[in-house]
């Protein structure tokens, strides 16, 4: 997909399938999360983060991924967030979900994996980066999975005014998501060719940064990145390859190889890509298999 917003039986485990929203106050604040199963004796927390306005309460109806963390004795919750910048505020925030799961459901500290779609994506990546330029070695997730995020806002920017400038009758729905979200960026960050410093502080990859930006900081993660390319459907919507998120997250993943992260890795998928109510989208949370998602992250757990 395209710079879109727009997720067996184990005798120790038992498991509530489906939306389960659950609160606690922190801080004076509520804050909500799902609860997307329910296992015995967890041996590591899962985080899932949704795209769109980052409503978690949708994910379980788009992937399969909490019934296979069942069966490998993960607690997986979803976590709601929205922001598009993660400021310290933001950071912070998601930490103390951490800490309250972490303490409800007695998993060891340090014993983190989180995963999202699209701006899912985006936050478990600017979140992984965050905890570990802050050194919080019990909030640096073990392995992060991410399915098509944007990850360069200056490359985010300049795709939605390509496809404002298309017009294309086909997708009336893409300009008016490339509209929204222009103005989004230009409301948070201002425009890039006089904001290009708040870009590459924002982004978890940018081009215009010689070193890649922030992304230093995820060096030593492990990594895995879903993206399906339908060159035809995204013809058919006046798009061309320059248009898909990959074309920044593939040399992110460079840059990553090149410094020695060698479990920072792409898998491409071939129709794979379906909403929930059967809509072909190859931006969606299906392209990432689950049991492929959680046997990769298994294999970094300590």
């Amino acid at each position: 997909m395209f710079k879109s917003l727009a997720i067996f039986l184990c005798l120790t485990v038992s498991s509530v399938f489906g939306n389960d929203t659950r609160s606690f106050d922190s801080n004076s604040k509520k804050l909500q999360y799902e609860q997307f199963n329910l296992v015995d004796k967890p041996i590591a927390l899962l985080i899932l983060f949704n795209g769109g306005n980052g409503d978690p309460r949708r994910i379980d109806e788009e992937t399969k991924i909490n019934e296979v963390a069942t069966q490998m004795n993960l607690q997986c919750i979803g976590v709601p967030q929205g922001e598009w910048v993660i400021t310290d505020s933001v950071y912070n925030n998601i930490k103390q979900y951490v800490t309250h799961l972490n303490i409800k459901y007695k998993i060891s500290e340090g014993k983190l994996f989180m995963g999202g779609f699209s701006l899912g994506g985006f936050t478990t990546l600017r979140y992984t980066e965050k905890a570990v330029e802050h050194s919080d070695s019990l909030y640096i997730p073990k392995a992060v999975f991410t399915i098509d995020p944007p990850v360069d806002f200056e490359d985010l920017y300049n795709y939605c005014t390509r496809e404002l400038e298309r017009k294309c009758a086909n997708n009336p729905a893409g300009i008016q998501e490339a509209n929204w979200i222009k103005n989004k960026l230009e409301v948070d960050l201002g425009k890039p060719d006089s904001s290009i410093s708040k870009y590459i502080s924002a982004s978890v990859y940018s081009k215009s940064d010689t070193t890649g930006g922030n992304v230093k900081y995820l060096k030593n993660i492990p990594i895995l990145s879903f993206h399906e390319l339908d060159l035809m459907w995204s013809v058919e919507k006046c798009r061309d390859i320059r248009d898909g998120n990959i074309s920044s997250v593939s040399p992110m993943i460079n840059t990553l190889q090149q410094s020695g992260n060698k479990n920072a890795k792409i898998i491409l998928t071939q129709n794979k890509g379906y909403r929930a109510d059967g809509t072909r989208h190859p931006h969606s949370w299906s392209i990432a298999d689950p049991n492929l998602v959680l046997n990769w992250m298994m294999k970094f757990y300590q």
